[in-house]
């Protein structure tokens, strides 16, 4: 919504682009809290949320996980068949430029749907360039590419036609096919002890600075706790929940006597604590970091990473990365790894559903 934001007092209009799912998702949002989303859009601001300042409270909490990794070897093989780079049968509408027109946000406008392929600035390959582009990437003999290209199933004919309408075909079916003819991969999963600091005392000032509505956030001085609870939590003095399901999370935790420890992790970054998780980003295609809501040890000794998500985020494809990443490590150490949806956790009492599996171990939280 930033880019409908007043620039000027000037009453103007503008061309909004967005991607189809985003579009999608900004027309369900209108159509559901049209008033709110206007309101919000009149009146501007965070007037809701305040800024607060969080100390780390000694002493420091530390976890041993295992870091984990694959080390992949590559073998080369003789090309012996031709290769089918499947093109015949192949979907290619997701490639295709789709224009969404709505003329209006506050008027239920009909979308216009609008093909405009002929904008995107494809680059026009020849069979020899086109090889050429195959050897930049694979480091073959261009002779060895113009042949995979010439004698593949679907023919020179079909590949320069499909890659030259959307050269993205290039990267996703014709590289990986010639690949896959001329090498394989076996991988072997390394894995390594580290102890993780939960928090680190902030390097230039005595506490960290977070933002944060009043209503989603619990110090250690919340009266509704006993003494005992506060125990159990708070290796900060004031967690700032980003919503209601991961505060009632910490609260039904911090609150259960199946729990000996409950932390609340997911608002420190890379820069105040070390508990993340390395994953592969399937839409950027680069390693990033995740950094788990919640770390729990139980009273039957094991311990859990939870993860909250809302309904609408459980499926995301990025999401389904993070969580695969994090279960291959928490395997690893002998962790469980918990993703809940947030409508689960508002409508249920979350440990009584989930069977307490005792996963004993070498994993000291150190206090």
């Amino acid at each position: 919504m930033r880019c409908l934001r007043a620039i000027t007092d000037e009453r103007l209009t503008a061309t909004v682009f967005l991607s189809k799912e985003n579009y999608d998702t900004l027309d369900y949002e209108l159509h559901k809290n049209f008033n709110m989303e206007i309101k919000d859009i009149k009146n501007p601001g965070n007037a809701d949320r305040h800024k607060y300042q969080v100390r780390v409270l000694p002493p420091p909490r530390t976890i041993t996980l295992k870091r984990v990794w694959h080390e992949y070897t590559l073998h080369e093989k003789e090309y012996s068949e031709p290769v089918d780079f499947k093109l015949t049968d192949a979907d290619l509408s997701k490639y295709a430029s789709i224009m969404y027109e709505s003329d209006s946000l506050a008027r239920d406008t009909t979308v216009k749907e609008k093909n405009i392929d002929y904008l995107q600035d494809n680059m026009k390959f020849s069979e020899f360039s086109l090889a050429g582009e195959v050897v930049r990437y694979l480091n073959i003999s261009c002779i060895l590419a113009a042949r995979i290209l010439r004698e593949s199933v679907d023919g020179i004919d079909t590949v320069l036609a499909a890659v030259n309408r959307y050269n993205a075909v290039l990267d996703d079916y014709i590289i990986p096919a010639v690949f896959h003819a001329l090498f394989d991969i076996t991988s072997e999963l390394k894995t390594e002890d580290k102890e993780l600091v939960l928090l680190r005392e902030p390097k230039d000032a005595g506490y960290y600075k977070f933002s944060a509505k009043d209503d989603l956030v619990l110090t250690n001085r919340y009266p509704g706790f006993t003494p005992e609870q506060i125990q159990k939590s708070f290796h900060a003095d004031t967690y700032c929940f980003d919503s209601i399901p991961e505060k009632e999370c910490f609260m039904q935790y911090i609150t259960s006597g199946k729990v000996k420890e409950v932390y609340f992790t997911g608002m420190f970054t890379s820069n105040q604590g070390d508990l993340s998780i390395h994953y592969y980003d399937p839409e950027s295609g680069r390693i990033r970091q995740y950094y788990p809501d919640f770390l729990a040890k139980m009273e039957d000794g094991s311990y859990q990473l939870i993860e909250v998500k809302g309904d609408n985020k459980i499926d995301d494809t990025v999401v389904k990365a993070k969580q695969a990443a994090a279960e291959e490590m928490a395997v690893a150490s002998g962790v469980k790894y918990l993703m809940y949806a947030g409508s689960r956790i508002v409508s249920s009492h979350i440990l009584d559903d989930v069977p307490m599996e005792t996963q004993q171990g070498s994993l000291p939280l150190g206090v």
